[in-house]
């Protein structure tokens, strides 16, 4: 899989159709079309820098580690989800690195940790309903480049074939700390294909 091909595609799609974004769009994207969507960060920073963060921000690959909810029946229309990404050029050439960092960042859970910095880290990826955003990595855990850890929500209508792994963001940190995940009507067709099940996946996902 060519990643690097393939992000640069999707930014220049992106660079494209970001230029002729209606109001509708806008408010898709940065979930503002319901009263639910309008209330959920409506006190915090991101929520009135969201339109900006649409405008200008880059598509980068986050890799997805976790989500959580208390809903049993798998249907909770917006959900938390813990995932690490970076606005390395190498890390975004080459995402299987965030996987490795992901992996590695997953064992602080059972580690005894020591640092205040680590014990916040720590927290972050092991209670359910903890919150950060643009949370640097330490060193021994960023496989020696700049990388993040944020909570993102998850909003079903907009992205109704989530799953965890590799997904595509919107973010730039110099405009907002908040990060969006970018809905499936706006992605290209070879990300399609590469995101979504296919007949074939399923088989080999069964066997």
């Amino acid at each position: 899989m060519d990643y690097a091909k393939l992000l640069a595609e999707e930014n220049a799609a992106w660079l494209e159709k970001r230029a002729f974004l209606s109001k509708d769009d806008i408010a898709f994207i940065g979930n503002k079309r319901t009263l639910r969507g309008k209330l959920l960060g409506f006190m915090t920073a991101g929520y009135y820098k969201r339109t900006k963060l649409i405008e200008r921000g880059d598509i980068l690959y986050a890799y997805v580690f976790k989500e959580w909810s208390n809903d049993v029946q798998g249907e909770d229309p917006q959900h938390p989800t813990w995932m690490v990404f970076s606005p390395s050029k190498k890390l975004n050439d080459d995402p299987t690195k965030l996987k490795e960092i992901a992996d590695k960042l997953q064992t602080i859970v059972g580690e005894d940790v020591k640092t205040k910095r680590l014990k916040t880290l720590k927290n972050i990826v092991k209670e359910p309903l903890s919150d950060a955003s643009y949370f640097e990595l330490p060193p021994e855990y960023d496989c020696g480049e700049l990388a993040y850890l944020s909570v993102v929500y998850v909003i079903a209508d907009l992205m109704p074939c989530f799953h965890l792994g590799y997904n595509l963001i919107v973010a730039n940190q110099s405009v907002s700390k908040e990060v969006l995940y970018l809905p499936p009507k706006y992605w290209t067709e070879d990300y399609s294909k590469m995101y979504l099940p296919t007949p074939e996946k399923e088989t080999k996902k069964e066997d």
